[in-house]
């Protein structure tokens, strides 16, 4: 059986149906889904098939949807922007939160009972399981659709999202507090709903993680910060549906890049044969600028120049230079402003690039001025490894073809 595992993150939800609309065009489906929090939430959404009404929801979905109160003072502290005109409102506004002993989730509360459907849910062919934690008890609360009381879903849901800043509610007498406290990522209960085969979708959210030992996953994971768990913005939530959805799609055939989504028809043997035909005079120029003023271009360029550019770029040993390539050309296509989410093939990704850059932006002073520093890595300004990365592509990189 095939288990689909959503981990909690609160606003950054909206990354779930990016990844659930790519899965879903690609004709995925799963016997069962599991979710804490935010999770729990969009898993009932899978649960009971509404793929639009959950790319809707969230494409609307606001901070009054979820809280009431003043959401625009409460955005600013979220964000740590709270000016000197702001400062005395929200020294009320926290007194006032606490005084109610948390935020007043009623708004969320009337949300899952207008979207949720209890019944469609139930009779599913997609099973659901939640996580959440009985503050009464002291335990863990990990069940499956079949083990919640009947007329009782929206509570638990509601249950497994209480943050411990949201106002306590009791449910059949008990409080519970979110489900990240135990599990944000609940593979154990779906392989204890019977799951043999696991497709989790993270939000590299804080919580407690129990990950099974020798269990094999398919992972779809964000690698660019998807907000914070309370910054219910439209903004944010349409960034992460389409972050979500490309993320998915780049799983599922094994695409290329990191920021952006290159089709995986390039092997290193065709890059490295590239790295091979570089121009000679441009690689000792390189050369001696960094200090290696008359090696060999050819020892010069595997030995010295691709080593300094993954420690650089943040890559380790085990790096590619068909990975190490894609990292720099990243980085290029940054610089020019280019769009991000398509998927291209590796050749017009370059040769977008190469249209895009204007070359004779680096002047030889800026190489000068830090040229010795090359072996401090560590001690580089973002200015200086961009200087270096477009010398590199100008240099080098601007003629080559894949």
């Amino acid at each position: 059986m095939r288990a689909l595992v959503l981990e909690g993150g609160g606003a950054k939800g909206a990354y779930h149906v990016g990844a659930w609309k790519a899965l879903d065009e690609r004709g995925e489906k799963f016997d069962i889904v599991t979710g804490t929090s935010i999770g729990a939430l969009n898993g009932s959404l899978y649960a009971q098939g509404d793929l639009e009404l959950a790319i809707d929801l969230w494409s609307n979905l606001s901070a009054e949807q979820v809280v009431a109160g003043d959401t625009e003072l409460l955005e600013k502290l979220i964000n740590f922007n709270v000016t000197s005109e702001d400062f005395l409102p929200a020294i009320y506004y926290l007194r006032s939160v606490i005084g109610k002993m948390g935020l007043d989730i009623s708004p969320l509360r009337k949300l899952v009972k207008d979207t949720i459907d209890e019944e469609k849910v139930r009779n599913s062919k997609t099973k659901l399981g939640i996580v959440t934690v009985s503050l009464t008890d002291f335990k863990p609360i990990e069940v499956g659709i079949d083990e919640i009381p009947k007329d009782l879903l929206h509570e638990y849901l509601l249950a497994s999202a209480n943050l411990p800043i949201f106002k306590m509610n009791r449910t059949q007498g008990k409080i519970y507090i979110d489900g990240g406290f135990y599990d944000n990522l609940p593979i154990n209960l779906a392989k204890r709903m019977g799951a043999t085969s696991f497709t989790t979708i993270e939000l590299g959210a804080i919580g407690i993680k129990r990950i099974p030992k020798n269990i094999e996953r398919r992972r779809i994971v964000p690698v660019d910060n998807v907000g914070k768990i309370l910054e219910f913005t439209t903004d944010n939530a349409k960034k992460n549906l389409k972050l979500g959805y490309f993320d998915a799609i780049k799983v599922m055939d094994e695409q290329l890049g990191i920021r952006y989504y290159i089709e995986k028809a390039v092997d290193d043997k065709h890059v490295f044969e590239s790295l091979m035909g570089l121009d000679k005079m441009a690689l000792s120029n390189l050369a001696r600028v960094m200090g290696y003023d008359g090696m060999d271009p050819r020892r010069f360029t595997f030995e010295k120049l691709t080593p300094h550019l993954a420690e650089m770029l943040g890559l380790d040993s085990k790096s590619s230079y068909t990975e190490i390539l894609i990292a720099l050309l990243e980085n290029i296509g940054d610089s020019v402003g280019m769009e991000r989410f398509k998927v291209r093939k590796m050749s017009d990704w370059i040769q977008e690039i190469h249209n895009l850059y204007k070359p004779g932006g680096i002047r030889t002073n800026e190489l000068n001025l830090f040229e010795k520093m090359f072996f401090q890595v560590n001690v580089m300004s973002d200015a200086q490894r961009n200087i270096f990365y477009k010398t590199v592509y100008e240099k080098l990189m601007y003629e080559v073809k894949l």
